[in-house]
């Protein structure tokens, strides 16, 4: 399974010198398995220590602060040795802060050893951020697949090429078989071991089964991760998702979680999920106006989970059934919302007041803004996206959903399954 994060750690193995490298991001993202596989393609030697299951590891770095002590000690116990070119991976670093923390030293004092880490969030990162001097290492958040990962993970890679190339003229011949895909990913995600089951069978059903049991997962693992005060925080805020995602409009509601609840009796738990790499909070903005985080209202934000097909799971659509079009919490615009997020653009989205008029995404390029409707159907109204370019004139909008390429006027009409190629127009 190719993962755009590979190309990541090749760079960094060619930097000089290379500090230690902590991956992070939300569990399932398959943290160990791409270090791994980076460590059996590219060095001679890979060694991993499991801190989580390796009782006499966490004890080593209990006793031992010397690094080249450490190695010696280490070789003790693995049997082998950890000569210069040895990739040294410490899995499940969060249940040894030790380990974490002395990752500060081993460049000086064992100058040939590389060392990356994978750990769970938030837990590692509140770790690195009282543990590790700023600049010590190097840091690499995994997300779970984009689309064009999908393509390439379920032998689609010809499609893949056209959108990694922000060519989507050159994809339209294509169209019916990029909406098929697009239909399969809103459902399955981006999870790898979710991914790589649909593609070795192509059971929607088996899906399903599967990341249900990835959001059971997910609640017991608050035993472990989250502090004690806001477990109970943390589930209700989970237990509203289901009402939060089927929501038309585009704000989150506190009184869903629990009835009177205000944002101060549930703001740490979303900053407990979000740094856990659960949700991504879209903020509303008081004015469609750059920069983007100088107009978000503190108030008013749209929930979306990272994973799009676990948010499919939580709305328990089925599995066999169109999901465009379902408002502004759905899962084709979390799928603008991620595509667009990872080609490094700011996002908000607005609404008018008494909600005559909203617009699902609004990005920010260069210093202006342009709106972004996320619209269903072939030829969608998009009365919203009127409305919008009525009253502030944007220098572009754009219409996304299945209809086909287009510009006139003004209006970038783009396929959802380009969506990812906006970059590429808003640069000309």
């Amino acid at each position: 399974m190719e993962r755009t994060a590979y190309q990541k750690l090749l760079d960094w193995k060619e930097r000089t010198p290379r500090r230690p490298l902590i991956v992070t991001g939300a569990n399932h993202t398959g943290k160990t398995a791409l270090l791994r596989r980076f460590g059996e393609n590219c060095y001679p030697q890979a060694v991993c220590i499991d801190f989580r299951k390796n009782e006499g590891a966490r004890a080593l770095f209990d006793r031992i602060a010397d690094p080249r002590r450490l190695v010696s000690e280490m070789e003790r116990q693995t049997g082998l040795r950890l000569e210069t070119g040895t990739l040294l991976i410490f899995d499940e670093v969060q249940a040894c802060a030790r380990a974490l923390a002395s990752l500060k030293h081993f460049p000086k004092e064992v100058p040939g050893l590389d060392i990356v880490c994978a750990g769970r969030q938030p837990v590692i990162s509140r770790m690195i951020e009282s543990r590790l001097p700023r600049g010590s290492v190097d840091l690499l958040e995994l997300q779970p697949l984009d689309f064009c990962e999908f393509l390439e993970a379920t032998g689609r890679e010809a499609l893949a090429g056209p959108l990694r190339a922000d060519d989507p003229a050159a994809a339209m011949p294509d169209s019916p078989l990029y909406e098929k895909a697009l239909q399969e990913y809103l459902c399955v995600g981006g999870l790898p071991d979710v991914v790589e089951a649909f593609a070795a069978h192509g059971d929607l059903a088996e899906v399903r089964r599967m990341q249900r049991a990835i959001l059971q997962k997910e609640d017991e693992l608050l035993e472990e991760d989250a502090p004690e005060a806001l477990r109970a925080r943390i589930r209700r805020v989970r237990a509203s998702l289901p009402a939060q995602l089927a929501r038309k409009d585009d704000k989150f509601r506190y009184e869903l979680v629990r009835e009177g609840a205000r944002a101060r009796d549930f703001e740490a738990a979303l900053d407990w999920m979000r740094e856990a790499g659960q949700i991504r909070l879209c903020p509303r903005l008081k004015e469609p106006a750059a920069p983007i985080e100088e107009h978000a209202d503190p108030r008013g934000f749209v929930l979306h989970l990272t994973d799009v097909g676990l948010m499919s799971c939580v709305l328990d659509l089925p599995v066999d059934a169109p999901v465009y079009g379902l408002g502004a919490n759905a899962p084709a615009v979390r799928f603008a919302f991620g595509e667009l997020a990872r080609r490094g653009l700011a996002l908000g989205c607005w609404s008018a007041r008494r909600a005559t008029s909203a617009i699902d995404l609004i990005a920010e390029a260069d210093g202006r803004i342009v709106p972004v409707d996320v619209r269903s159907g072939a030829d969608p109204q998009a009365k919203s996206l009127r409305v919008f370019r009525e009253r502030f004139a944007p220098k572009l909008a754009v219409r996304t959903g299945l209809s086909e390429l287009s510009e006139e006027d003004g209006l970038l009409t783009l396929p959802l399954w380009a969506v990812r190629t906006l970059p590429a127009f808003l640069a000309r």
